[in-house]
């Protein structure tokens, strides 16, 4: 869904703003500064050893947080620097997206198990999860402009178009840009609303191992029991031993 949402600010920049080719492309050289943010903040992340579920959903913040820059800049007469912004935005969260959910999935393979798994995630990802999205994404755009046209058309059914030079087609596309424009601001609004439950989703995935012990503190302290006696550090020392020998006897 992140990937293939490029294909809203397509449309909008070359059927509303009018950008040719050069200059749309140039407007996506603007995520490069964003991929190289992105990998610094995935390599920092990293090297702290913090999870890799927030990394996660931080990847998916920054591309929701570029959905609601996009919601709020549709406009006919936008200025092409108030896109750098979002397109820095939107290559952050590209680019931890495909660090992290790749570390994810291939953590703990050797070299054969690596390149198997990788070749089927390449296929899922770039073609079937992509294309799946894509089409989602232009139905949906198809339908809201139609939508939009047919709100728009109610509105003129009690004005003469008689008085305008062209008639009905003068106005069409008028309408028809609006009605562009109507449905690039929905699409965003229901990415904003996608992002959002799925972050959720994220955050309720176990990713590491439960520890019960955890659980069993969080569920003395919601119901108001005591919880005296418990080492914390005790406890983390007798893991870490009882780890350790069991690495020895492994070997």
């Amino acid at each position: 869904m992140f990937l293939a949402s490029g294909v809203i600010q397509n449309t909008f920049t070359v059927g509303i703003l009018g950008y040719d080719s050069l200059t749309n492309n140039l407007l996506n050289y603007a995520m490069v500064p964003g991929i190289i943010i992105g990998a610094i903040y995935a390599r920092k992340w990293y090297a702290k050893k913090w999870p890799t579920k927030f990394l996660i959903i931080s990847g998916m913040i920054f591309y929701t947080l570029h959905f609601v820059m996009m919601y709020f800049l549709i406009s006919p007469e936008v200025d092409i620097n108030y896109l750098i912004v979002p397109s820095i935005l939107r290559g952050m969260g590209m680019v931890i997206l495909f660090i992290s959910i790749w570390f994810y999935a291939l953590d703990g393979f050797d070299m054969t198990e690596t390149l198997a798994v990788a070749s089927l995630t390449i296929v899922v990802r770039s073609l079937i999860s992509v294309a799946f999205a894509g089409a989602i994404y232009s139905w949906l755009f198809y339908k809201l402009q139609l939508q939009g046209l047919e709100n728009i058309a109610h509105h003129l059914d009690a004005v003469n178009l008689s008085q305008f030079r062209g008639g009905g087609l003068a106005v069409y596309g008028r309408s028809r840009i609006q009605a562009v424009l109507t449905a690039s601001k929905a699409l965003y609004g229901y990415s904003i609303i996608a992002g959002i439950i799925m972050m959720l989703f994220t955050l309720a995935i176990r990713f590491e191992n439960t520890y019960y012990r955890r659980l069993i503190l969080v569920r003395k302290l919601l119901k108001g029991e005591s919880i005296k006696g418990y080492n914390f550090r005790v406890r983390k020392n007798t893991t870490e031993t009882i780890a350790a020998g069991a690495g020895v006897v492994a070997v």
